[in-house]
């Protein structure tokens, strides 16, 4: 299943081809299996607290959204890292770098 990820405060597209990672399988292999990330896709995977970008090869900005679809927390994540823990995050959501726009989050 595909979402459009959109900013409702800046009224600004996150994401327009964005993969929901519900399920465990889902959840753990997220987008190791993708060489890169095209112009407007990305990743909601939920729930989700901490990712990391073990065996990436590429860097994301990632953001981590609570029940009310209000970004706790973004940051770029380059391959081998591991995020910080939101503890309050529900939701997250990925894309390449220069995709995000900070701000309330929605769908």
């Amino acid at each position: 299943m595909y979402v459009k990820v959109r900013n409702a405060t800046r009224n600004v597209d996150l994401g327009q081809k964005v993969r929901v990672a519900e399920s465990l399988p889902a959840r753990l292999i997220g987008l190791l299996a993708t060489p890169s990330l095209a112009a407007g896709e990305g990743l909601w995977i939920k729930p989700c607290v901490s990712i990391h970008t073990f065996f990436m090869r590429y860097s994301i900005d990632i953001l981590f959204i609570d029940v009310g679809n209000k970004v706790l927390a973004c940051q770029t994540l380059p391959p081998w890292r591991v995020s910080r823990w939101v503890t309050r995050s529900r939701e997250f959501s990925n894309s390449r770098p220069e995709q995000r726009t900070h701000g309330d989050g929605g769908r």
